[in-house]
């Protein structure tokens, strides 16, 4: 898995910050990465939907335990990255695609029942969970990492007879299953986002 120093070293050589107005944010502590995988439950063989992959470190581990990865990367400079991380992997397929417009549904049409593993970015928390419950029907399991302050916050929810967002209190959202919070990651275990 990723350590601090390796994330550091990435970061400088391919000349990438985590953005701020993306709501990035990294997991490299392997201790942190290995609770993350221990929640998911993942078993060899598994195939993992991964959204915002980053550095790969989380892509790292599942493949350490036998999963086969789709990982998501919006953002170029980071999927750069994971090509050349990855390339020639055959249990890796890496899409250059935004989580928010992914035909997810799709995706279970082809491969059954989805299990995704992610640590979700700040700014599209909201939407992306949005989604999945829209989607609910094709998922086996989800397991996110959110930052602490999401369900603190004022975030969009669907407006009645529009098709934009509203700003609405945090309620809970029902579930199709059961949610539980596994672990506390404290914030300093993540690589500093910059602004723009």
């Amino acid at each position: 898995m990723t350590k601090s120093s390796e994330a550091s070293r990435l970061l400088s050589e391919h000349g990438l910050t985590p953005k701020k107005w993306m709501g990035q944010n990294l997991v490299v502590n392997p201790h942190y990465l290995h609770k993350i995988l221990e929640a998911a439950r993942i078993e060899a063989g598994d195939t993992i939907v991964e959204i915002g992959a980053g550095l790969g470190a989380l892509t790292q581990g599942l493949l350490d335990l036998g999963a086969k990865v789709r990982a998501l990367e919006i953002d170029r400079g980071f999927y750069r990255l994971l090509e050349e991380r990855f390339t020639g992997n055959p249990d890796v397929v890496l899409l250059h695609e935004d989580a928010l417009k992914y035909d997810l549904r799709g995706l279970a049409g082809e491969l059954g029942p989805l299990k995704v593993v992610a640590n979700l970015p700040y700014n599209i928390s909201s939407r992306l969970i949005f989604k999945f419950h829209e989607d609910s029907d094709v998922f086996s399991s989800l397991c996110i990492l959110l930052q602490r302050e999401w369900p603190n916050a004022s975030w969009p929810c669907p407006a009645p007879r529009t098709t934009g967002f509203s700003r609405c209190s945090w309620q809970p959202v029902p579930m199709w299953k059961p949610a539980s919070t596994s672990l506390e990651v404290p914030s300093f275990r993540f690589p500093k986002s910059l602004p723009g």
